[in-house]
């Protein structure tokens, strides 16, 4: 629709061509949003014994710096572990539009709208669905059911990813693309939640903002690497197909290695909770 309009001439942006438009058309509902947010009231705050460990407010980056300290494998295993799956979903997220082209032999069109449907459909359910997996385990009293449920979610994730890779037909592939597209999103939104639960409320901004920064490497990193893969181990049309497949299950692997190791320390870090909650 936005291809065929041509250049378009808007008050104080002047002429903008049909890809700029895009930017635009898709940012709008975004600025609906953001006014909704105002209508949100703060919720009330209460106060909090010192994080341990903390020889200053516990809102201080002494506290910051005593919560890494106290926590040092959990956080480390759980911020390198998420990592890797964002990665792979990002890698993956990003190369489906090239992968049917090259592939399958779709238009750009045809499989970006394609696949952006499937993605508005299918994305959002990844999170919600571990969420709600993560809620069930706790009731049946896992302490590490905050990672226990995105871990689950990221293996599967693996698996249908190389499956899509190589499904004989486009509308086999895409069918198999929803389930992946569903569990690679499912470790994403959870990441923060396993640590807000085991971080003071003074220090969850800071914690998730540490966090965030380490987790956009994954975002930065997972597009290039698997075009390095296309462009000089598998330099064919097909070869994407072996570059997201590698990228994949090598950060795969990785990632679900880490998150397993960090499963008794995020246990130890949940005590920990428990002890200075009470």
């Amino acid at each position: 629709m936005v291809a065929g309009s041509g250049v378009v001439t808007l008050p104080y942006f002047g002429p903008l061509q049909p890809w700029q438009l895009t930017f635009i058309y898709v940012g709008l509902p975004g600025l609906v949003l953001a006014l909704l947010f105002l209508l949100i009231r703060e919720p009330l705050r209460r106060p909090v014994n010192q994080v341990v460990g903390a020889s200053q407010s516990a809102g201080s980056l002494a506290a910051l710096r005593a919560f890494y300290r106290h926590n040092p494998l959990t956080i480390t295993f759980h911020h390198l572990g998420f990592l890797c799956f964002t990665l792979v979903g990002y890698a993956f997220v990003f190369w489906t539009v090239s992968f049917f082209v090259r592939v399958h032999g779709y238009e750009n069109y045809a499989a970006s709208q394609t696949f952006g449907w499937m993605f508005l459909i299918a994305g959002p359910l990844g999170p919600i669905i571990v969420a709600l997996f993560a809620n069930w385990l706790g009731k049946r009293g896992r302490k590490d059911a905050n990672l226990i449920a995105p871990l689950a979610s990221g293996v599967l994730g693996v698996i249908f990813i190389v499956i899509v890779q190589f499904m004989p037909s486009s509308e086999l592939a895409w069918i198999m693309y929803l389930p992946a597209i569903v569990f690679v999103n499912g470790p994403l939104g959870i990441a923060y939640g396993a640590l807000a639960v085991i971080t003071q409320p003074p220090i969850r901004a800071r914690v998730a903002s540490i966090y965030m920064l380490v987790a956009s490497v994954g975002i930065l990193l997972g597009p290039p690497i698997t075009g390095i893969f296309n462009e000089i181990i598998f330099p064919t049309s097909e070869g994407i197909r072996y570059s997201i497949m590698s990228v994949t299950l090598m950060f795969g692997l990785v990632g679900s290695s880490l998150l397993l190791l960090s499963l008794k320390h995020y246990r130890r870090s949940m005590d920990n909770t428990r002890e200075w909650s009470e």
